[in-house]
């Protein structure tokens, strides 16, 4: 009789701490995974956010690089109605024709990102540099050719480090350093052609 009494009292305590266990099991499951979805949440915000950023970056220099393509087209129009040496028009014909396909090629990596280009400091200045020579050249009639010469070895320079510093920050997506690549290795085969030419003018 103790025996069964002894083994029918050990039951009943065993049973009684059952829910206790379970309760203190539960909890400790359910622990982990608030500790997740918060660890998830956090993660989700951090990829996101600098997301915001880049496009706002991208979205200025689309629009410089649309600027340096409108500028020098716009240029090379004004000079092709002055009296100018075969040289220089050549020059300027190869700025409206090269310059042009790299404007479609921007605005049609702003459509593909979807990204509206919107002016910074970078293009602002360029834009009102460049409206500046407009007028100036518009307004020569004599030593054009070396003028318009020497804004293309200044103007190109200033953009073959716009470019490389762009590229150097390295916050662009993979589409957008490819097509900086590409705009710098055109800017700089402009510039040598530019030094060519204004080598081979005649004071």
């Amino acid at each position: 009789m103790k025996l069964k009494v002894i083994g029918l009292g050990f039951g009943l305590l065993m049973a009684s701490a059952m829910p206790a266990f379970a309760a203190d099991s539960q909890t400790t499951t359910t622990q982990p995974n608030a500790q997740t979805n918060t660890q998830t949440n956090s993660t989700t915000a951090n990829t996101q956010a600098p997301a915001t950023q880049d496009n706002s970056k991208n979205a200025e220099i689309i629009a410089w690089v649309m600027t340096v393509d409108k500028s020098e087209i716009a240029a090379a129009k004004i000079v092709l109605k002055k009296k100018i040496s075969e040289p220089v028009k050549k020059f300027a014909q190869m700025m409206i024709s090269q310059h042009g396909k790299n404007l479609m090629r921007a605005k049609q990596l702003s459509h593909h990102m979807k990204v509206k280009p919107v002016e910074g400091s970078d293009a602002k200045s360029l834009k009102e540099d460049s409206e500046k020579e407009g007028k100036k050249l518009e307004g020569m009639t004599d030593g054009v050719d070396k003028e318009y010469m020497n804004a293309m070895v200044d103007g190109h320079t200033a953009a073959l480090k716009q470019v490389d510093d762009y590229l150097q920050a390295g916050d662009q997506n993979p589409k957008m350093q490819k097509f900086l690549k590409d705009t710098k290795e055109m800017i700089s085969h402009h510039l040598d052609e530019a030094k060519k030419v204004q080598g081979n003018l005649k004071d």
